[in-house]
């Protein structure tokens, strides 16, 4: 079970920015494929996974004022909830402690639709309405007990 923060900025036209972050309870299944050498073990990782988001913070700024500033919004701001991707990488397994380099694919969208006519909606509609998504790197220490 991972705790994943994720983020994105989005600069447009006029100075405008948008920062959203949301932190999503993940539980992935990792399947692991490796050699076992003497002393420690490489690996190809590929890793399914499906999350649930806990919490988000939404601020958006244009020419210096700010525009919408809110916390803890899915669905009036559009936000979806609910995650799924998959992560492919490469790891190492040293004794007890794996050391994993992963990209993670969300296939899910970020923007998942609302009706409700708030600032927050319409900035997540006009940035990620078009199938926008959360994807990038993760580095990550375990320790196998």
């Amino acid at each position: 079970l991972l705790y994943h923060v994720k983020g994105a900025r989005v600069k447009g036209d006029g100075g405008t920015t948008l920062d959203l972050t949301a932190g999503y309870l993940e539980l992935p299944v990792s399947f692991q494929w490796g050699p076992d050498l003497l002393l420690f073990r490489p690996f190809l990782d590929v890793s399914p996974y499906i999350g649930v988001g806990l919490n988000n913070s939404l601020s958006c700024r244009a020419q210096g004022s700010k525009v919408a500033d809110e916390t803890n919004i899915w669905g009036g701001a559009g936000i979806a909830r609910m995650e799924y991707g998959v992560g492919v990488g490469l790891g190492v397994e040293i004794w007890r402690f794996q050391i994993i380099g992963r990209y993670n694919w969300n296939l899910g969208k970020i923007y998942c639709g609302s009706d409700a006519a708030t600032p927050a909606n319409t900035i997540m509609k006009t940035t990620f309405g078009d199938g926008g998504n959360f994807s990038g790197l993760t580095l990550s220490v375990a320790l196998l007990f």
